[in-house]
């Protein structure tokens, strides 16, 4: 009777021990499809914000100036292409859903944007070594980029 009583403790641990992993995997499961469900709808309108963004700072630099500088020019709701009428210069800047990133390119440099999801749920773009930005702070950052172009 002990060898029965050893054996039934025996199988309950085990049992309990895979039942755990499978309610951890299942919540874990769970958080990464609230995360991916999340990031379907946040990161699309901080790609709207940057774009937005960027408008507003053509806008502004062409009220400073008193003349047209800066031309947002109309593309797909998934780019953006801004350029200068003071010298050839161009920024082009790309979203991709399916990547979850936001690619640039400027006179010779190029680059990207990656989204984080924080754990309050808001969203953020992030640079390839996690560093943490604001759409207006990557705005400010593309048109930098821009007017200190040669081309």
């Amino acid at each position: 009777m002990g060898t029965t009583t050893n054996t039934e403790a025996w199988a309950q641990r085990i049992a309990e021990n895979i039942l755990s992993d499978e309610r951890a995997k299942a919540t874990a499961n769970e958080r990464l499809a609230d995360e991916h469900r999340l990031r379907r709808q946040l990161v699309p309108k901080l790609w709207h914000e940057l774009r937005e963004n960027l408008i507003e700072r053509c806008k502004a630099i062409n009220e400073a100036a008193g003349r047209e500088i800066a031309v947002f020019e109309v593309w797909p709701n998934t780019e953006a292409s801004i350029r200068t009428t003071d010298k050839p210069r161009r920024l082009r800047v790309e979203f991709n859903a399916d990547a979850q990133r936001v690619y640039y390119e400027c006179g010779s440099g190029k680059g990207e944007y990656l989204f984080r999801l924080n754990e309050d749920t808001s969203v953020v773009f992030v640079t390839p070594y996690h560093l943490p930005f604001t759409a207006a702070e990557v705005g400010e950052s593309l048109m930098e980029k821009l007017f200190q172009s040669q081309f």
